[in-house]
């Protein structure tokens, strides 16, 4: 699985204490900084995909939300 993909998968599970590792390890194997905000916004939208089903609920969201936003800690300066 490429760093990228670990990246989406931690974020849609909220494994805020990953994403920022995982976001600077996908960079130094020569990721794009917009490859890493696409996936991690895929991963968003299937979260609020689930949340519109009723198989997770508003803190799981917020959750996932906090992860997305250590990544965007890595990823915003290289934009």
């Amino acid at each position: 699985m490429s760093k990228v993909l670990e990246l989406k998968a931690a974020v849609e599970n909220g494994k805020s204490k990953l994403v920022a590792g995982l976001a600077q390890e996908a960079i130094d194997e020569g990721a794009k900084a917009a490859e890493l905000l696409e996936a991690m916004i895929q991963a968003m939208d299937v979260v609020g995909e689930r949340f519109s089903k009723g198989e997770i609920f508003v803190p799981e969201m917020l959750v996932a939300a906090k992860a997305m936003n250590k990544g965007m800690e890595v990823v915003k300066p290289l934009l």
